[in-house]
């Protein structure tokens, strides 16, 4: 099970270059996607669309593996 947390400086880092990452949610579903945007707190994900909003403190997150 995830523990829930608040972002770690290196992942808002990653965010922040809009890279493609993996992410965690919902305690276990995982999904790579580019990261679109920041609104109030909430991340918003590409490959899950805008209205699949995910809370900060709920997800973890991973920079993708490059071949």
């Amino acid at each position: 099970m995830i523990q829930k947390r608040t972002l770690t400086d290196e992942e808002v880092a990653l965010l922040k270059h809009n890279e493609w990452i993996t992410i965690i949610y919902n305690d276990a579903k995982r999904v790579t996607c580019r990261f679109l945007g920041l609104d109030a707190g909430v991340i918003q994900f590409g490959a899950m669309g805008w209205d699949d909003a995910i809370d900060l403190n709920q997800v973890t997150v991973e920079r993708m593996a490059h071949d």
